[in-house]
């Protein structure tokens, strides 16, 4: 619930972007594409949305201990499944709900199975292409800058693909029986003090808090600045 759209997450990853990359390169990787969003993760139910978490029974989730844990203090029920077994979860009722990119239970035909989505932008999903410094560094110096160069025009041209496979694959969910639920302002608002709620649990523990400052301080710097300019400032 960090970023309302698109271009929040743009603004905030693009300059963020450089700091993550320098610390990669620390751990002995190079960041060829960049990190390219997946996806806004959107809650897939058969029982439709819950209201800020209360009642949302049996998610899945990845199994990370840390994630979960946080899951169960804002009131859900996690299910730790692998991806593999979230099919088999939903047909047994040990799972009910799950967050997933759009194109996920098209691809994987879940959401024959949870047929109710909840239209909320619950967390963004990245990734990136990356190589071993040890390997970068046996090609020729000349070649680095080409090859760096091309993985950057790539990972653009595959943002934009990712989006556009989202969309058509809500189109064809939709087609096919999937029903879009619009979550209602106060609703929203509940999801977002949720949130805000277990930040302390996040900063500083799970994510280092100058990370954390960092992207909170550049989201709310693409806020003001476009408040100001829907007010008529220059």
């Amino acid at each position: 619930m960090m970023y309302a759209s698109d271009e929040e997450f743009d603004f905030v990853r693009d300059r963020y972007a450089p700091i993550l990359e320098r610390k990669l390169e620390e751990k002995g990787f190079i960041v060829l594409t960049g990190a390219t969003r997946v996806g806004p993760l959107l809650f897939e139910g058969s029982r439709g949305y819950a209201r800020g978490g209360q009642g949302a029974q049996a998610l899945h989730v990845v199994g990370d201990t840390n994630l979960v844990q946080l899951y169960k203090e804002t009131g859900f029920h996690p299910v730790p499944l692998s991806t593999n077994d979230l099919l088999p979860g939903l047909q047994t009722g040990w799972s009910t709900r799950t967050a997933a990119p759009r194109w996920c239970p098209w691809a994987f035909q879940w959401f024959g199975l949870a047929p109710n989505m909840a239209d909320l932008r619950y967390a963004p999903l990245t990734g990136a292409t990356m190589i071993e410094k040890r390997a970068w560094e046996k090609i020729p110096p000349g070649l680095r800058p080409k090859l760096l160069e091309a993985s950057r025009r790539a990972g653009l041209r595959l943002r934009a693909e990712i989006r556009r496979l989202n969309q058509e694959a809500l189109g064809v969910m939709v087609k096919n029986g999937l029903k879009i639920h619009k979550v209602p302002a106060e609703v929203q608002a509940q999801w977002r003090k949720m949130v805000e709620d277990i930040h302390p649990r996040i900063r500083g523990k799970i994510m280092p808090a100058e990370a954390f400052d960092a992207v909170k301080g550049y989201r709310d710097d693409y806020r003001a600045a476009h408040s100001d300019a829907k007010a008529g400032v220059r």
